[in-house]
C-alpha cells in the first residue's frame, strides 16, 4: 500500500517564512528584555505551531534558533541561565506536542486518501466486473482487483467442485489453474457456513491448508461468493504476518465480494432466462411433435432424437416391458450394430440399473460408469456417462424408460440437464399414454371385429387370450375357462401355456372358482377384476384345486408357483358367470397397475359377449339337431353322428351297427285317441329307447314313427340281441290301453356295407322285411 510523505501546507505562506517571522518576533522580544513568562509563551506558540505544521524536527530547529537568540544574539539582554534553560525545555515539550499533532494529522489525511482511493478502485472494479460476459470471467478478474485494492501476499479465487475447491485464478500466478484445495480447509469452511472466515493466526487453525511452494501465512480471509442460488466460489486473501487485516481491509474485501456477487447473480439470472427460453422452446417442440403422432414407437423415437440433439449426446434408447423383458420402443441410429442386436433380443428384467429405475420410478445419473461401476451388470449401450429416467403416465405408473448418454467421455449431469431430461420424459409419458390408449382401442376393436366374424368357437377363445397378452400392460400369459352344460368350468384357450396339458386338470366347479377368485360372490357375479400377487397366487391355486392330480397340473404346467401377479376377471353376462379370464405375469409383482386392470376388465366384457354368443350358437346348433317332440336327435343329427362314427370305425378298424326301428300299431293310437296321444306315445318310446341303450349308443327320431340307433364297436349277434331288447322294451309300453309293437332291421360295418348309404339301405330293407307275415 503506498504511503503519502507530503507535509501538510500551512496558510498561504511557505513554512520557512512562518518560522523566520516567528523567530524574528522572538528575537525582538528577547532584545527588548521581555519577561521570561512572555518569552516562554511566545516560544511555545512558535515551536508548537511549527512542529504541528512541519513535524517535530522543524519544532526542534525552532527551539535551536531560540537558543541561539537567547545565548548568542548580539544585543540580547543577559539573563539567568537557568531561566533560559527552562524556557528552552518548555519549548522542547511544545515541539514534542506539536510533532504528535503533526503525525496525527498526517495519519488522518493518509487514511482519508486511502479511503478515497479504495472507493475509486471499488467503483472501477464494479465497472470491470460488470463488463464480464460470464461467471468464469467475473471469478478470474477478482484476484487482480484485490491486489489493486489492498496489499497482500496473494489473492485467489477457488470454484466449488464435488471433489474439492478448484483454483480459477491467483495473483501472483505461482500455482497452476486447476489446483484443488480440499473441502476440509478454511475456504471449505466458508462454503459450508456461508460466512466469511477471518483467521488471525493460521498456525492455530486446524483447517489451514498451505499453498504449495510458499511458506505458511500468518493471517487470511476467505469470503464465500454466491450467485444468488448457491455458493459457487471462495475469494481467499492472505498476508504473511499475523493479525494483518484491519477492519477497513476486511470492509473493503467484503465490499468487493458483494460487488462480485451482484454481478454473479445478474449473470445467473440472465443465464436462467436464456436457459428457460431454450428449455421452453425444446419442450414446445417436443410437445408439438408428439401431439400429432398417434403411434407409440414414433412418439418415442421423436422424443429421443430431440433430447439427444439438445444435450449433445451420443446414443440412447427408450425401453418398455414386453412379456417380462425390456424391449426397445425406439433407438437412435448411431448405436453400434452389436448393441442393437443385444437390445433387439431384449434386456432381462433383472438387469441392474434399468430394473431398479423401473421398480423405484426414480432416475439415475452416472457421470462416469467406468469409475463408478466398471464391472456392473448393465452396460448394454456401452455408455460411459448415462442417464436412466422413468417415463410415467398421467396416473404415475411407469410405462417406459429413457436411457441416454455419451460413450467416449464422462459427463457431469447438471441441474439443467436433469430438468430437461425429466421434462421430456414427462411429456413423452403423456404422449405414450394417449398414443398407446388409441392404439389399444383400435387393436381391441379389430380383435372384436375379427372375433365377431368367426363362427369357430375355439378360434374365438384363442383370439381372446392372445389379445389379453398383447393388450394388457405387464401380461406374459393368459388362460380362459368356459362353463360347460353341466355347470363346470374347463380350459378353453391359453397363451403361454400348453392348453392340452392344462385340460388334464379336469373340470372345476363354481365353488372352486369362487375360492380361486377370493373376492366375494357379489364381485364374482358382477365380473369385477381381482388382483393377487406374490405367494398368495400359489396359495389360492392350491386352495381351489379340486384334487391332488389337478394341483399337480396347476403347479407344473400351470406354473402357479411361478406366477408373481394374477388378474382374474369373471366373464359375467347379466349376472351369469360364463367363463373366467386369467392374465398372468411371471417376472414382477407390480406388473399390473390400474391401467392394466382397466384394460383387462374391458377385454373381459368383450369376451363375455363372445362366450355368450358361442353358447347361443351352440344352443342354436343343438336345437337344429334335436327333435322338439321327443328331445332326442333328429335326422340331421343322425346323419352327422353316423358319418362320424363310421369314419372312426374305419380309422380304428372297429365294428359298427346301425338299427332302424318302425312302430307297429301307432296309426291306431292316432285314430282312436288323437294326435296328442300319438305325440305322448312317441315321446314315451324315445325315452324308453334312450334308457335301454348303452352310454356310447345314440338314439334318433328318423321321422314319423321311425327311430334309428347307432351302436359303435358292436356287430353280429351282439347287435341283434341289443335290437331285440329295444323291441321288447317297446312292446311292454301301454298307451291308453293299447300295446305297440316294433319292426327293426340291422346293418353292420363292414360286412353289410362300407358307406352310410349302403348301410342305411340294408337296415331299411331288413326292417320292412320284418313286417311281412311270418317274418318274426
Amino acid at each position: 500500500m503506498q504511503r503519502a510523505h507530503e507535509r501538510t501546507p500551512v496558510g498561504i505562506l511557505p513554512l520557512g517564512a512562518w518560522l523566520a517571522a516567528g523567530l524574528g518576533t522572538y528575537a525582538v522580544a528577547h532584545v527588548l528584555d521581555a519577561p521570561a513568562p512572555w518569552l516562554s509563551a511566545l516560544l511555545i506558540l512558535i515551536v508548537g505551531f511549527v512542529a504541528a505544521s512541519g513535524g517535530p524536527r522543524l519544532g526542534v530547529l525552532a527551539v535551536a534558533g531560540a537558543a541561539v537568540i537567547a545565548w548568542g544574539l548580539p544585543g540580547g539582554a543577559p539573563r539567568d541561565g537557568w531561566t533560559d534553560a527552562a524556557v528552552i525545555a518548555t519549548a522542547l515539550l511544545a515541539a514534542a506536542a506539536g510533532g504528535w499533532v503533526h503525525r496525527s494529522g498526517r495519519r488522518t489525511a493518509e487514511e482519508a486518501r486511502d479511503g478515497g482511493r479504495r472507493a475509486r478502485l471499488l467503483v472501477e472494479a464494479a465497472l470491470e466486473l460488470g463488463a464480464a460476459p460470464n461467471a468464469d470471467a467475473v471469478l478470474a478478474a477478482l484476484p487482480p482487483l484485490v491486489a489493486r485494492v489492498l496489499a497482500c501476499e496473494h489473492a485467489a479465487v477457488l470454484r466449488v467442485r464435488p471433489a474439492g475447491l478448484e483454483l480459477v485464478a491467483i495473483v501472483p500466478p505461482f500455482v497452476d489453474a486447476g489446483h484443488t484445495v480440499p473441502h476440509a480447509s478454511i475456504s471449505g469452511r466458508a462454503v459450508r457456513t456461508g460466512l466469511a472466515q477471518h483467521t488471525e493466526d493460521a498456525s492455530q487453525d486446524p483447517e489451514y491448508v498451505a499453498v504449495p511452494g510458499l511458506a505458511d501465512f500468518g493471517s487470511g480471509i476467505a469470503l464465500p461468493l454466491s450467485d444468488g442460488r448457491s455458493t459457487i466460489a471462495v475469494l481467499n486473501v492472505e498476508r504473511a504476518r499475523m493479525g494483518a487485516f484491519a477492519a477497513e481491509d476486511r470492509a473493503a474485501l467484503e465490499a468487493l465480494a458483494r460487488i462480485a456477487e451482484a454481478h454473479l447473480g445478474r449473470l445467473r439470472t440472465l443465464a436462467d432466462v436464456e436457459r428457460q427460453h431454450r428449455e421452453a422452446e425444446l419442450l414446445a417442440n417436443v410437445a408439438r411433435r408428439l401431439t400429432v403422432i398417434d403411434e407409440p414407437r414414433r412418439a418415442a423415437a421423436a422424443a429421443l432424437d430431440l433430447l439427444v440433439d439438445a444435450l449433445g449426446l451420443e446414443g440412447g434408447v427408450v425401453f418398455t416391458i414386453v412379456r417380462g423383458t425390456f424391449q426397445p420402443l425406439a433407438m437412435t441410429t448411431d448405436l453400434p450394430d452389436d448393441v442393437r442386436q443385444v437390445l433387439d433380443a431384449g434386456v432381462p428384467w433383472t438387469a441392474g440399473r434399468v430394473h431398479r429405475v423401473w421398480r423405484e420410478s426414480r432416475p439415475v445419473y452416472v457421470a462416469d460408469d467406468a469409475v463408478e461401476n466398471p464391472d456392473g451388470p448393465h452396460r448394454d449401450l456401452g455408455l460411459r456417462a448415462l442417464a436412466i429416467v422413468p417415463v410415467t403416465d398421467p396416473d404415475g405408473e411407469t410405462v417406459a424408460l429413457i436411457e441416454i448418454g455419451a460413450r467416449e467421455r464422462a459427463r457431469a449431469w447438471t441441474e439443467d440437464d436433469r430438468r430437461i431430461v425429466e421434462a421430456v420424459a414427462s411429456t413423452l409419458g403423456a404422449a405414450l399414454a394417449s398414443a398407446t390408449q388409441r392404439a389399444r382401442e383400435a387393436e381391441l376393436l379389430q380383435v372384436v371385429r375379427v372375433m365377431a366374424q368367426s363362427d369357430a368357437t375355439d378360434e374365438l377363445y384363442r383370439r381372446g387370450v392372445e389379445a389379453a397378452v398383447r393388450l394388457v400392460p405387464g401380461a406374459e400369459a393368459a388362460s380362459l375357462l368356459v362353463r360347460g352344460e353341466d355347470g363346470t368350468y374347463g380350459f378353453a384357450a391359453a397363451e403361454g401355456y400348453d392348453l392340452e396339458q392344462l385340460r388334464a386338470a379336469g373340470p372345476m366347479t363354481e365353488a372352486e372358482q369362487l375360492v380361486w377368485y377370493g373376492d366375494g360372490v357379489a364381485g364374482y357375479r358382477a365380473g369385477r377384476p381381482r388382483l393377487r400377487v406374490g405367494e398368495a397366487v400359489a396359495a389360492a391355486s392350491a386352495a381351489a384345486a379340486p384334487g391332488t392330480d389337478a394341483r399337480t397340473v396347476l403347479d407344473g404346467v400351470g406354473r402357479s408357483r411361478q406366477i408373481r401377479a394374477n388378474v382374474c376377471i369373471p366373464i359375467a353376462f347379466h349376472g351369469d358367470v360364463v367363463g373366467i379370464l386369467n392374465v398372468d405375469a411371471f417376472t414382477r409383482e407390480e406388473a399390473f397397475g390400474r391401467r392394466s386392470i382397466q384394460i383387462a376388465e374391458a377385454l373381459g366384457q368383450h369376451v363375455a359377449v363372445i362366450v355368450r354368443q358361442a353358447h347361443d350358437r351352440a344352443a342354436l346348433a343343438r336345437s337344429a339337431l334335436v327333435d322338439p317332440l321327443t328331445g332326442i336327435g333328429n335326422r340331421e343329427a343322425f346323419n352327422r353322428q353316423v358319418t362320424a362314427e363310421l369314419a372312426r370305425a374305419k380309422r380304428h378298424d372297429h365294428p359298427l351297427a346301425l338299427a332302424m326301428i318302425d312302430l307297429d300299431g301307432f296309426k291306431e293310437v292316432n285314430d282312436r285317441f288323437g294326435h296328442a296321444a300319438g305325440d305322448r306315445a312317441l315321446a314315451l318310446v324315445a325315452r324308453t329307447l334312450h334308457e335301454a341303450t348303452r352310454a356310447d349308443d345314440a338314439v334318433f327320431r328318423w321321422g314319423g314313427d321311425e327311430f334309428a340307433v347307432v351302436m359303435p364297436m358292436i356287430g353280429g349277434d351282439e347287435a341283434q340281441a341289443a335290437t331285440e331288447r329295444f323291441a321288447r322294451a317297446i312292446t311292454d309300453l301301454d298307451v291308453d290301453g293299447l300295446r305297440l309293437g316294433a319292426s327293426f332291421g340291422i346293418a353292420g360295418y363292414p360286412q353289410d356295407g362300407r358307406d352310410v348309404e349302403t348301410l342305411m339301405r340294408r337296415a331299411d330293407d331288413l326292417m320292412y322285411a320284418s313286417k311281412e307275415p311270418g317274418a318274426r
